[in-house]
């Protein structure tokens, strides 16, 4: 607890200030201290805003992360109202130096030459033609053109899907692929040579998928917690990728009914939606960590007997 005065040394002041402010080193989701006003109890809370991120391999189970930000259970008269659509968000981690911007300047240069590889999208559609789709809301998806017949062309997309499409869908979807391109280039800083790319990088470097798995929880703890989604959690020592493009849902709490509290409580929406994907991952018989892990030991044990 703590009682307000009137400070008038200015000295005074700014001692206490740095003493708040070296305590407010924590996260925004951690308090400190706390504090009365009338008779409501109050926090003081860290100076430090978090964001959770879904990154990596996300577009295989894209459809499920969006159906589990849907707080109501399939087939209520409510399931279609509340899918909550998340911002696509680029992140680069701290320490970002001079040299790294040089680093992409170069980069860029070298991709100008590039520039005059690329779609001119007045152009008739062909082939190897780059294309966009906007599709679940506001997410737009890159493919290439994979085949002409007669008036339409067949486009592959990055989430697997093929689509037919007229002469003039194709000349929308690349116009569109266009518009991508220069917002990534000129309002996100993203290379050139990134930009064009539809290719979809794995972050996860080959060191660190060739590694043992490590479940965060005890073979017990996984039977007993209601916590699904550190089912699917494991430690990671590999290195941070130096870009990553991933989905950020809005900072707000939801209630959810824990059984080990036995009453509702408020958790981030991050955490219900990956608590959502665990619970239909489970029900859909996914493996988890754990049990892949004894699926390579096992396997392991039966190459080293021959």
């Amino acid at each position: 607890n703590c009682q307000l005065t009137f400070c008038t040394d200015v000295n005074q002041a700014m001692t206490t200030w740095k003493k708040e402010f070296d305590l407010a080193d924590l996260p925004d989701s951690e308090s400190y201290q706390q504090y009365y006003l009338g008779h409501l109890e109050r926090f003081c809370y860290g100076r430090h805003a978090e964001s959770f991120i879904f990154g990596g391999d996300i577009i295989p189970i894209l459809n499920k992360i969006l159906a589990s930000s849907n707080r109501y259970d399939p087939g209520s008269t409510n399931s279609g109202q509340q899918v909550t659509m998340p911002d696509v968000v680029r992140v680069e981690p701290p320490g970002k130096t001079p040299e790294d911007d040089a680093a992409n300047k170069v980069t860029e240069s070298g991709a100008d030459g590039e520039d005059d590889d690329e779609d001119d999208s007045s152009e008739s559609p062909a082939v190897g033609h780059k294309v966009a789709r906007q599709m679940l809301g506001s997410s737009v998806f890159r493919g290439v053109i994979t085949e002409c017949k007669n008036e339409s062309f067949v486009a592959t997309f990055t989430d697997g899907s093929v689509v037919e499409m007229s002469i003039d869908e194709a000349n929308k979807a690349r116009r569109l692929f266009d518009t991508e391109w220069s917002k990534l280039v000129v309002d996100a800083d993203v290379p050139k040579a990134v930009a064009s790319s539809i290719q979809v990088h794995n972050a996860v470097n080959s060191e660190a998928q060739k590694a043992t798995r490590r479940p965060i929880l005890s073979a017990e703890e996984e039977k007993t917690t209601e916590e699904y989604e550190k089912i699917f959690e494991e430690e990671y020592d590999g290195d941070v990728p130096n870009v990553l493009v991933g989905l950020e849902f809005p900072k707000k709490k939801l209630r959810m009914y824990s059984e080990s509290a036995n009453k509702n409580i408020y958790i981030p929406f991050w955490q219900f939606v990956l608590r959502r994907l665990a619970e239909r991952l489970l029900e859909g018989g996914t493996q988890s960590p754990r049990e892949l892990l004894n699926l390579e030991k096992a396997e392991s044990v039966k190459l080293q007997q021959g």
